[in-house]
């Protein structure tokens, strides 16, 4: 599940220093620092860029510095398809918003039994727990 899983940032927002044109899988943030001044960590991250226009998308992406790559676009029913998917684009100085919409998705559609965790990176208990009750999730031990 972890690899599904993005970067979690409250409250992030920056714009584009490049242009990314319909079918871009790379680019550039203007900023990586937060209203803190501290520096967002490099990694896979979910934002929306134009929120609220007719060109609002929300894209996947590798962070390493300002750049970004491996940009996904991800649909509103969480389809994942390579590259900018807007025909317009979205412009050098677009707002781009940090969200975790991808990771809700994911861990609904686990819960619901539509996805399966990542047998790679299982979920662990803290301490050997004390079940009580047949219902319980219980460990292998």
């Amino acid at each position: 599940m972890s690899s599904k899983l993005t970067k979690v940032v409250a409250n992030f927002e920056t714009s584009l220093a490049t242009k990314l044109a319909n079918g871009a899988t790379s680019g550039s943030l203007t900023s990586v620092t937060d209203k803190n001044a501290v520096t967002i960590p490099s990694g896979k991250y979910c934002m929306i860029i134009d929120r609220g226009t007719g060109d609002e998308e929300h894209l996947i992406f590798d962070l390493s510095g300002t750049s970004i790559s491996n940009i996904y676009s991800v649909s509103r029913q969480g389809v994942q398809t390579a590259g900018v998917q807007n025909l317009n684009g979205h412009r050098a100085g677009a707002k781009c918003y940090l969200t975790d919409f991808v990771n809700l998705k994911i861990i609904v559609d686990i819960m619901n039994g539509a996805d399966t965790l990542d047998s790679a990176n299982p979920l662990k208990y803290d301490a050997d727990p004390a079940f009580s009750d047949s219902k319980q999730v219980v460990s292998k031990g």
